[in-house]
């Protein structure tokens, strides 16, 4: 009679002990849910923070280029200016790195050329509209103005 007990209780042993470890396993599996849940979460803040950050130095650089524009005759004012431009530059690009976090991706920059890629009919027209309504701008708008001019130069993408 315990010769057959034993045979019945090595079994439910056995079952107890992969229930145990998928219980572990299924702990953690959901461990690194969660973990990814809040790497997930803060790419999202640290992008939207990340395209606030840019918009503003946007506007920045738009302005210190327009403040550029009409100190050509004060080298000590243009050197402030160039030293401010200079700080916003490594500001987008600071940008650029917590956006490339956010993505979660690494960014691998690569030459395409504009006929391979198919834009060649729409990049002529696009860029003509582009530079026709950023010369405008700029020419019209006063620095005290309401509304940040789009940057001219492409130091910058807004």
């Amino acid at each position: 009679m315990a010769k057959g007990n034993l045979r019945r209780l090595i079994p439910a042993i056995e079952r107890e002990i992969r229930e145990a470890a998928g219980r572990a396993e299924r702990g953690a599996i959901e461990r690194q849910l969660r973990q990814a849940q809040k790497m997930e979460a803060i790419g999202q803040l640290t992008g939207g923070i990340a395209h606030d950050f840019n918009n503003i130095l946007c506007g920045l650089v738009g302005y210190l280029e327009l403040v550029e524009d009409r100190v050509q005759d004060d080298p000590e004012t243009r050197g402030m200016v160039a030293e401010t431009t200079a700080a916003a530059m490594r500001a987008a690009e600071l940008t650029r790195r917590l956006l490339t976090f956010a993505r979660q991706q690494p960014l691998e920059p690569r030459a395409l050329g504009v006929e391979r890629a198919g834009f060649r009919d729409d990049l002529a027209p696009a860029a003509a509209r582009s530079a026709r309504r950023s010369s405008s701008m700029c020419r019209r708008r006063p620095i005290s103005g309401r509304r940040s001019p789009r940057p001219r130069s492409s130091r910058m993408r807004c």
